[in-house]
């Protein structure tokens, strides 16, 4: 019935969609009206930081900060960023985790967190009101997600200088790029390995990271976003 709906209301209408995954996912579920005028606008960021990569290297001798922005909710996949904390700490390595965020499996993770003997080492911080200063204080950011619209923290993580490392799923390589090296096969805790192994062990792959997710900023300008709408509604206007 909702999907009877919406393609009545998107008839001769024009939709935007946040990412090409989005749009896929309309079309195979016949959410919109085949005579719909449907395009791709990615949000618009305006970088908050320098856009230059700081060369100061991360000081892992106090143990390697991980964290992650994210709804507490299986979508997320959580689980699996506790079981590579959990992996982590076992094969020897200094690691702490930070989540920032709230959702229904709080208390699920929680226990999870608890049941693993990890609970001086894996933290929920809640909802934060401004992450800036908790991303920059990360070594690495991680995203577990199972799918993602878009993904919007990651390019806050990009502009604070934070080595990504997400699923290989949906959006996130819309996001991320193709060819970034911290993507890794969703839901894989070995491949999710491999590649934070990949990084850690790099400077050079670090710093080549960082420069990709910079550059990568400039693709979702706030300028470009504002030019895409305003060609879209000029268009939809001369066709009324």
């Amino acid at each position: 019935m909702s999907s009877l709906f919406s393609r009545w209301v998107t008839q001769n209408a024009s939709v935007i969609a946040i990412s090409q995954s989005v749009l896929d996912f309309l079309r195979l579920n016949r959410e919109l009206h085949t005579e719909c005028n449907a395009t791709v606008i990615y949000y618009g960021y305006e970088a908050k930081r320098e856009l230059e990569v700081k060369s100061k290297p991360p000081d892992y001798r106090n143990g390697i900060k991980l964290g992650t922005i994210s709804r507490l909710t299986a979508q997320k996949n959580l689980s699996l960023f506790i079981q590579f904390v959990s992996d982590q700490v076992a094969n020897g390595r200094e690691v702490s985790a930070h989540i920032v965020g709230a959702g229904p499996m709080k208390i699920d993770l929680q226990n999870l967190v608890h049941n693993l003997g990890l609970s001086d080492r894996i933290y929920f911080l809640g909802k934060l009101d401004e992450v800036f200063p908790f991303l920059e204080d990360l070594d690495f950011f991680l995203l577990t997600s199972n799918y993602e619209g878009f993904g919007l923290a990651l390019l806050e993580a990009f502009d604070c200088n934070v080595p990504v490392i997400a699923s290989n799923v949906t959006s996130i390589p819309e996001v991320l790029g193709a060819n970034h090296p911290g993507l890794f096969t969703c839901g894989s805790i070995d491949s999710l390995t491999l590649v934070f192994d990949k990084l850690f062990n790099s400077k050079k792959l670090r710093k080549e990271t960082l420069i990709m997710q910079k550059n990568r900023l400039l693709f979702f300008s706030m300028g470009k976003y504002l030019t895409s709408h305003n060609s879209l509604y000029l268009s939809h206007r001369n066709r009324a």
